[in-house]
């Protein structure tokens, strides 16, 4: 595909389910194909859906422009009240996220030798919270998928022979090293991930929340 196609009308039903999801103003994921005929995938919300010069449109809140006759599969994801949901009392899908995110920030500063200051424990002590007004899905996955960017660039930029190097965890300096810290973030963020969708699984079941797919 390329930027020279000529615009196929959706179906209207389809049309209509990308309004609705605009209004409800959920988060998505999104995938399409771009003008060059690349896939990509984003997990964003709906802003708008527009006609312009015989075309038709969506924006979403990434900034993120796609006709409508590229998109592939949209589907959405769990509203606020779902994504903070604890369902038997297990720790929601919203803190699972920002957990991940916050533990390889965490994680990262110790195995490059530092300790926590104050934000990132004010941080940690943050992390169940949902906040006011409650934070939403997309923006807690781009910080989940931000940090895990910066750990995989940390792998990349990392001397084999320092893997072996002392480091101190925590106020009682438990002593580990720089590879302990880095496999550690992979098996704790990998048991988040398998928490994540096993409760969105739960979740999903008892709202009744369909995919729904192009």
């Amino acid at each position: 595909m390329n930027g020279d196609t000529r615009y196929a009308p959706v179906a209207c039903g389809f049309h209509d389910r990308l309004e609705s999801l605009a209004t409800l103003r959920r988060s998505c994921a999104v995938r399409y194909r771009d003008p060059a005929g690349e896939e990509r995938e984003v997990v964003a919300r709906i802003e708008d859906v527009y006609a312009a010069g015989g075309e038709e449109f969506v924006r979403l809140s990434g900034g993120e422009v796609v006709r409508l006759d590229r998109l592939i599969e949209v589907e959405p994801g769990l509203g606020v009240e779902e994504l903070w949901a604890r369902p038997g009392g297990v720790a929601s899908i919203g803190f699972h996220l920002r957990h991940v995110a916050g533990s390889i920030d965490r994680l990262l500063t110790y195995a490059e030798g530092g300790q926590l200051d104050e934000a990132q424990r004010e941080a940690l002590r943050r992390e169940g919270d949902p906040g006011e007004p409650p934070a939403e899905a997309a923006a807690l996955v781009r910080d989940a998928v931000a940090a895990t960017r910066r750990v995989l660039e940390v792998l990349r930029r990392t001397d084999p022979a320092t893997l072996l190097d002392p480091r101190e965890v925590g106020r009682a300096r438990l002593p580990s090293t720089k590879l302990g810290l880095l496999f550690h973030i992979a098996e704790h963020t990998a048991r988040h991930v398998g928490q994540i969708v096993t409760t969105a699984k739960l979740v999903r079941s008892r709202v009744g929340i369909a995919s729904e797919n192009a």
